[in-house]
């Protein structure tokens, strides 16, 4: 897409958008608006109920509300060209369509927050610490700790008493009775990996960046490709359809970026109990396909919205995130990464990134690669890293300071002549980022690979794309073969 203007660019990219994504799109937004159950019916009632208890909405607008002008004005122009779209295409809409009656409504600046939060709630540590809490509460302290996996962490195993098992104990019952919005708050796995090739070790004598962004599989993709230029940039990436720019992977002449998810720790959840009698509860009303209308309590305590559990249960769950607590200024990114010249103005203008947490590496025609965590970080009580913690005795989030972007990990043209990423454990000092991060396997093997290339060239970032050696196989047949005497199933003997 050619422009004569920037805010041409952003209308073109959301009037392209709209052609090729308007259901994508729109049930991103309407899932985001708590009203996925008017399609899906009874389905999608309980995670309905769970966006209105967060109050997504609203806090979309007023998230935008606070924006900077540059960045309103390119979330209006895109808003508009998805509207040239429905205005002239409202009659010939995709096959999805057909099947219910809702039909695309105007859209609003502010869907575009809308769309990418939506995108990004479940991608934290919601569901991991109440998977752990259930863990710990039915089975006890000693096979949590075994489950540790690369964790060591003392802090955390003795938080594991008397007084947090009792406090969870109400917890399994409150989780069977929301059974059904439990499936919907995993994240579908992932693993993304990344790497920079400094100029020394490869055969142009210029860094080499990969990206290798393992989401779900979807269909349409979640991605949607772009080459947009007008006077201000000329840039290639990969666009959330509903969210202008290129939040994630993309280039322009001179800088290029890409990203893996930081694992980090953004959620908190606290466990409500004597609390529940002083929240001033409202009852919003949604619709069921098939099934009429069905009544939803909200309510917000000081920690947060109440999103499981109501006045009628002993205990309750309510939230902080950071995609609700404090201004989320994520976009006020997106027109300062299209325009940067280098490593360094690229992580200048990452510096309001709020949601995900993300390790970016990025490259330019300086020659130079760096890699940077970019997101809002706030550090807590260590109780708070692995399970629920009780409300009465929490501090509230808004009494916390977020994690200074300068005191975030990063590092530029190291001596190694690379920098990798794979959701892995980026540092071992610094800022409490998450006790969730995925092993090393993925980062040692891309490392190994990496080591050996002295003149790299592009056929060696596709053969290390498309490697399929694991590093804990081995131990794993080891394991399997050494007990494998002990199988009394059929298919015993077929494993060795």
């Amino acid at each position: 897409m050619k422009a004569p203007d920037r805010q041409a660019a952003f209308e073109a990219q959301g009037w392209v958008a709209a052609h090729d994504r308007i259901w994508q799109m729109d049930a991103d937004r309407i899932k985001a608006q708590g009203r996925w159950a008017e399609i899906v019916g009874a389905k999608g009632a309980k995670e309905d109920a769970f966006f209105r208890r967060m109050r997504l909405s609203e806090k979309c607008i007023t998230d935008w509300s606070f924006l900077a002008p540059e960045t309103k004005e390119m979330t209006e122009a895109y808003a508009n060209g998805v509207n040239r779209w429905l205005e002239a295409n409202n009659d010939q809409l995709p096959g999805e369509y057909d099947y219910h009656d809702l039909r695309p409504e105007t859209w609003e600046p502010w869907h575009c927050l809308a769309v990418y939060k939506i995108r990004h709630v479940f991608m934290g540590t919601l569901h991991r610490k109440l998977w752990r809490g259930h863990l710990l509460a039915t089975c006890g302290p000693e096979l949590v700790e075994a489950m540790q996996g690369n964790i060591n962490d003392d802090s955390v195993i003795a938080s594991f008493d008397k007084p947090t098992l009792d406090l969870l104990g109400g917890l399994p019952e409150v989780l069977e009775a929301n059974s059904e919005l439990l499936e919907a708050l995993v994240d579908v796995d992932g693993g993304s990996n990344s790497w920079a090739v400094h100029g020394s070790r490869t055969a142009s004598g210029m860094p080499l960046l990969a990206g290798d962004p393992h989401r779900g599989i979807e269909f349409p993709n979640v991605y949607h490709q772009f080459h947009m230029r007008c006077p201000e940039f000329n840039a290639i990436g990969l666009a959330f359809p509903g969210v202008p720019g290129f939040p994630h992977f993309g280039h322009n002449e001179e800088t290029a970026w890409c990203i893996t998810h930081g694992m980090a720790d953004d959620t908190d959840l606290f466990v409500e109990g004597k609390d529940l009698d002083q929240v001033e509860w409202e009852i919003e009303t949604l619709k069921v396909r098939g099934e009429g209308e069905f009544e939803v309590y909200c309510g917000s305590t000081e920690r947060g919205p109440v999103v499981i559990g109501d006045p009628t249960d002993k205990i309750a769950l309510s939230l902080a995130w950071t995609g609700l607590v404090g201004r989320d200024t994520t976009f006020d990114s997106l027109i300062p990464m299209l325009k940067a010249s280098n490593c360094n103005e690229l992580e200048d203008a990452v510096e309001p990134w709020v949601i995900p947490v993300n390790n970016m590496l990025s490259a330019d025609t300086q020659g130079h690669i760096s890699f940077k965590i970019r997101g809002r970080v706030i550090e807590r009580a260590e109780a708070n890293r692995w399970i629920p913690v009780s409300g009465e005795a929490a501090t509230p989030w808004a009494e916390l300071e977020p994690v200074t972007f300068d005191q975030l990990p990063g590092a530029t043209d190291p001596p190694e002549g690379y920098l990798v990423t794979a959701n892995n454990r980026t540092s071992n000092s610094g800022p409490y980022i998450s006790l969730d991060f995925a092993g090393p396997a993925r980062y040692d093997r891309i490392s190994e690979l990496l080591e050996t290339l002295t003149a790299a060239s592009m056929s060696d970032m596709e053969r290390i794309h498309s490697d399929v050696r694991s590093l804990r196989a081995p131990e794993i047949i080891n394991a399997v073969v050494k007990h494998a005497s002990k199988f009394t199933h059929p298919w015993g003997e077929w494993l060795l």
